[in-house]
C-alpha cells in the first residue's frame, strides 16, 4: 500500500530524489514518491499494470515525463519539482 511506502521513502530518501519500482504493479510507490516530493521511475511486464500505474499517478498531481513506446519498457514520473540529469542516464 502507499501508505506503508511512505514511509519507507520519507525515511531513506530527500524531497528531489528519485524513487525506483522495477516491479512496480499497481503504481503504489510511485504514488507514495509523487506525494513525497519525489521523482519516480518504474516499470512492469504487464501492460494493464503500467496502464493503472499511469491513470494513478496522472490522478496524484505527476507530470509524465517520459514513455518508452515498446512495450514492456520502463516509464519515468516526476512530481511537479523541474527536472534533473543523472549523470551517465537519463534525466529523472
Amino acid at each position: 500500500p502507499a501508505a506503508v511506502a511512505d514511509v519507507l521513502i520519507r525515511q531513506s530518501t530527500s524531497p528531489g530524489e528519485i524513487v525506483v519500482d522495477p516491479f512496480m504493479g499497481s503504481g503504489a510507490v510511485g504514488v507514495a514518491a509523487v506525494r513525497a516530493e519525489r521523482s519516480f521511475a518504474g516499470n512492469d511486464v504487464s501492460t494493464e499494470a503500467c496502464a493503472l500505474a499511469r491513470r494513478r499517478l496522472t490522478d496524484e498531481g505527476a507530470r509524465w515525463a517520459r514513455l518508452f513506446d515498446a512495450a514492456q519498457k520502463p516509464e519515468t514520473w516526476v512530481g511537479s519539482k523541474s527536472l534533473r540529469k543523472i549523470v551517465g542516464g537519463e534525466a529523472a
